[in-house]
């Protein structure tokens, strides 16, 4: 590989993290007005899942129907949206929000062992003794709770402050005209989150998809021989598997992030969380008190010790770093770069 091509294997996370940026910049503009789409038709939680796992078509067929653009200011019945990406401060920023007694909607709230996920309504409850977290009563992150959500009223209803989800292609299930939903999500240089994915699972036993073979594998090993994430964002976010991605679904997912998601960045990782809670409209919802004692705990010196994995860091520009992003990324950065 020539001097040339491992410097643009090295800059990928770079670009991705400029185009990142700039979306910042455009969701900061937050204005009064915007119109109204058309009423998309309704399925069961069941067949929209069905849709969209079979099919290429990416999920944001009716977008202008189920989620709010950027530039529209937020109302105080909205119910928002958290695209939770593996690795990238998707826990720390539920357990800060449930610090702050926001009412959440995640796996929490479909567990049996609280009673309540059976009910015939929407509840909130407390699981957790001295904590001020709240959980509503559904899960969406399955086809059967996403059903039971859309039957109860979910989201016409506003009982839920955000909703945790890792696939997108449940929003259009969820949302109308009428009650449209606001998208945001925070993302992380994606050689550090793949990095960090492949030290954490080989440790976490308690996870689903634990990989106890990786412990103790070579990075680079894995990198090259085990590691199936390719392009995870972008196939996620387009609803298609990786060797179907064109250059026109990356131009769509950068006009998506850009028009419709709230972005935050993982390195800046409490500035993100600001715009989120501005977009929440947490000022008018949590008293000072609690945000003040949530912020202590959360923020400054101790921001780095909620839900982190100690590893061994690989150093940009490192022969490792570049192996990974040349082998994982490099759809990606031929197309941006194009």
């Amino acid at each position: 590989m020539s001097a040339r091509d491992r410097a643009g294997s090295v800059t990928v996370a770079v670009v991705l993290a400029l185009v990142i940026v700039n979306i910042l910049a455009l969701s900061r503009q937050i204005v009064m007005d915007h119109g109204e789409g058309t009423l998309p038709p309704r399925h069961s939680g069941r067949r929209m899942l069905s849709l969209l796992r079979h099919s290429e078509t990416p999920p944001w067929k009716s977008i202008d129907s189920f989620i709010q653009p950027v530039t529209v200011k937020p109302k105080p019945d909205e119910t928002s949206v958290y695209w939770h990406i593996p690795k990238s401060g998707g826990t720390n920023a539920k357990s800060y929000f449930g610090c702050l007694g926001l009412a959440l909607v995640s796996k929490t709230g479909g567990l049996a062992k609280y009673g309540v996920a059976e009910e015939d309504r929407l509840e909130i409850f407390k699981p957790f003794e001295n904590s001020n977290a709240r959980f509503v009563n559904v899960d969406v992150t399955t086809t059967e709770g996403l059903d039971r959500a859309v039957k109860l009223g979910l989201i016409q209803s506003s009982i839920a402050d955000v909703i945790f989800f890792t696939n997108p292609t449940i929003i259009e299930g969820l949302f109308d005209t009428e009650h449209k939903g606001r998208v945001m999500a925070m993302f992380r240089n994606p050689v550090d989150r793949l990095i960090s994915k492949f030290y954490y699972l080989s440790i976490a036993s308690w996870e689903p998809n634990y990989q106890p073979t990786w412990d103790g594998m070579d990075l680079g090993v894995w990198a090259r021989d085990h590691d199936t994430d390719h392009n995870f964002v972008l196939r996620t976010l387009m609803g298609k598997k990786a060797r179907h991605l064109t250059e026109a679904d990356l131009t769509h997912a950068k006009q998506l992030l850009s028009e419709r998601f709230i972005v935050g960045l993982s390195n800046k990782y409490e500035e993100s969380i600001r715009r989120f809670e501005a977009v929440m409209l947490v000022d008018e919802k949590i008293d000072s008190d609690t945000r003040y004692k949530c912020n202590s705990e959360f923020f400054g010196s101790r921001i780095e010790k909620k839900n982190a994995n100690d590893h061994p860091q690989v150093e940009p520009g490192s022969e490792i770093y570049n192996i990974i992003a040349e082998n994982k990324l490099n759809w990606t950065w031929r197309s941006t770069n194009t």
